[in-house]
């Protein structure tokens, strides 16, 4: 497997975890609750979690690796400033439109949906 195929891989194992972990914790509880207003908070903290990684690979990947460290890691801070900004932008959107919001379950969706992307890591 060649270099480019390496991080391209990492990128879609990342985004297959969080994804399993948030439909996983989504149905759990949706299950648990049975409130609507639960599984909503869920899956927005689900939401915002996969949609700031997308944009993550996206900047990061877009154009594959490039051999020139200082590109890439000019590429890595512009990704990762993006990531960020979309965290809050997202947090600050769900939480002044999504009145009913349970804040609770929206961080625990959010923590626990992040977490696949550290375990994605530790994963050979």
């Amino acid at each position: 497997m060649n270099y480019s195929n390496q991080y391209l891989n990492l990128g879609k194992r990342v985004l297959v975890l969080e994804l399993i972990i948030a439909i996983v914790f989504i149905g759990a509880i949706t299950i648990i609750t049975n409130n609507t207003n639960s599984a909503l908070s869920a899956l927005f903290g689900g939401v915002l979690v996969i949609s700031s990684t997308l944009v993550y690979f996206y900047v990061a990947f877009r154009k594959g690796v490039i051999a020139n460290s200082n590109i890439a890691l000019k590429r890595h801070k512009i990704a990762m400033i993006l990531k960020f900004s979309t965290n809050v932008l997202g947090f600050a959107l769900i939480l002044s439109l999504f009145k009913d919001c349970n804040f609770i379950i929206f961080i625990a969706a959010y923590v626990i949906t992040l977490s696949g992307y550290w375990l994605s890591l530790i994963k050979k």
